[in-house]
């Protein structure tokens, strides 16, 4: 099965409804599986605790675990280290 590993932009551009890359990555899904990196991950967690607050900040994170569902995290680090890691990025 091929693997397809998804960067932070791409990523980003789904949540926000992108219909272009919406298409194409729905094709991936087709073909094999989708992956983030623990990277891609505290990149996002960062930008919507850095950006967002309230109630918006609580549907970010509510999407973005409903998003996670539907992927694999490819590790970096172990995963302790990983979260720990996107606490201090």
């Amino acid at each position: 099965m091929v693997m397809y590993c998804l960067d932070t932009n791409i990523v980003l551009d789904l949540f926000k409804g992108d219909e272009v890359v919406s298409l194409k990555v729905g094709n991936l899904e087709k073909e094999g599986e989708i992956y983030l990196t623990t990277i891609t991950l505290c990149e996002i967690y960062k930008g919507i605790y850095l950006y967002s607050e309230g109630v918006f900040r609580e549907k970010e994170l509510e999407d973005l675990e409903h998003y996670l569902e539907s992927v694999k995290i490819i590790w970096i680090w172990n995963q302790a280290e990983s979260l720990e890691r996107c606490i201090l990025i």
